[in-house]
């Protein structure tokens, strides 16, 4: 809050409505390159979560092919509830 100033919350509401108004204009006016590569690199600047992982998709991870195997031991010794 203290790098936006004391008037925070008009600042806020200003981004909000310009963030508005180009997405209002993107609906009628493709946007040029220039500004596709600034809204890509704005996205690349957030940290985001990573997605989570889609068995059926993506190889397995040593750290899941452990706990396979655990299972898998406890259910070979009948340990397995």
């Amino acid at each position: 809050m203290a790098r936006l100033g004391d008037d925070w919350a008009g600042v806020v509401a200003e981004q909000d409505r310009l963030r508005r108004e180009r997405a209002r204009a993107a609906r009628v006016v493709p946007p040029t390159v220039r500004e596709l590569a600034l809204a890509r690199l704005e996205l690349e600047s957030i940290p985001t979560r990573p997605a989570p992982y889609n068995r059926w998709k993506e190889p397995i991870t040593p750290a899941q092919a452990a706990s396979n195997r655990h299972v898998l031991e406890l259910v070979a010794s009948g340990k397995a509830a």
